[in-house]
């Protein structure tokens, strides 16, 4: 994951805009009804302890609820209704999840749960698919079989994902509505090929570093940079919006220094190119799971942010 792992309430200085127009509420409403969401819930949380040695990651509570449903209910605020789900240890637990959700306001859901370690994710008569409920929401849930990096995660959801705009989101970064409202807005409002979301943490070594123009025009991205080497304060937050165009890039992806394919090389080759890719700011809260610490912190945030009327 390209976070940073810290957290806090968040929220300052303003990313400069293209657009001065507005676009609504940007954490509610339908903006995100044409949009599908990738949730990546493959993860096993070994930093967890013994909790995740029977329970995957995207499963470990938070205030009562998985990880993973307050992921779907914030990006459900957004008006998206079709949902891809990356699962991979213990996957069978996850399919049940999704299978128990009620969705966000009470909805059914959809769902089919497919095998792919290739790419070749596409509904098939051989392919291990289950539906159930009914179709306000969609759940497809695919199963990665090697851990080979974000960008080999999106490539498996290119042909369920059809011709859309995508969401690209983790199960175990909570954070509100709000932010993931306000992403998929500057990307529709500046016609955007990426929006990454974006958080202030002074040097980003321990996430991917973001360097961008006073218009929030993105130049480069250096992923985990050498401590106290980065002129930038900007990390990517774990969440983008991507125009389709993106599973083009993934597929000229080679593997990096650490045998995994990169969504971030995905978005300098954009970049190269002449695509607008721009960041936004985040707002409010914002956690990365990686500890039991980390949870217990995060259960605070949204307490607060409960509290104080954010969500």
């Amino acid at each position: 994951m390209s976070s940073d792992g810290s957290s806090g309430e968040i929220g300052g200085s303003g990313i400069g805009d293209d657009d001065d127009t507005g676009g609504g509420e940007p954490g509610g409403g339908e903006i995100g009804c044409d949009v599908v969401a990738v949730v990546l819930a493959a993860g096993r949380g070994s930093r967890m302890g013994r909790i995740t040695e029977t329970l995957p990651k995207p499963l470990v509570p938070v205030l009562g609820r998985p990880a993973l449903e307050w992921v779907v209910e914030a990006l459900g605020e957004c008006g998206i209704r079709r949902f891809v789900i990356v699962t991979g240890y213990l996957s069978e637990q996850v399919v049940a999840a999704v299978e128990g959700l009620r969705g966000a306001g009470g909805a059914s859901l959809t769902a089919e749960t497919i095998s792919g370690s290739t790419g070749n994710s596409a509904l098939s008569d051989d392919s291990d698919s289950r539906r159930f409920g009914k179709a306000d929401l969609e759940f497809v849930c695919i199963h990665q079989d090697e851990q080979l990096g974000t960008a080999h995660a999106m490539r498996l959801t290119r042909e369920v994902v059809g011709g859309a705009p995508v969401v690209l989101a983790f199960a175990d970064i909570m954070t509100s509505a709000t932010n993931y409202g306000a992403m998929i807005d500057r990307f529709k409002r500046n016609d955007c090929a990426v929006v990454g979301g974006v958080r202030d943490v002074g040097d980003p070594y321990k996430a991917a570093a973001v360097y961008m123009d006073e218009e929030g025009n993105i130049e480069r991205i250096i992923e985990k940079p050498a401590q106290g080497s980065s002129t930038t304060p900007w990390a990517h937050a774990g969440m983008y919006c991507f125009a389709n165009v993106v599973y083009d890039y993934i597929e000229r992806i080679t593997p990096s220094a650490r045998g995994e394919y990169e969504i971030t090389d995905a978005v300098a080759m954009m970049i190269a190119d002449g695509l607008k890719c721009q960041a936004q700011e985040l707002v409010g809260y914002w956690k990365d799971l990686a500890t039991m610490e980390d949870v217990r912190e995060a259960e605070d945030l949204i307490k607060r942010s409960v509290a104080s009327g954010e969500i």
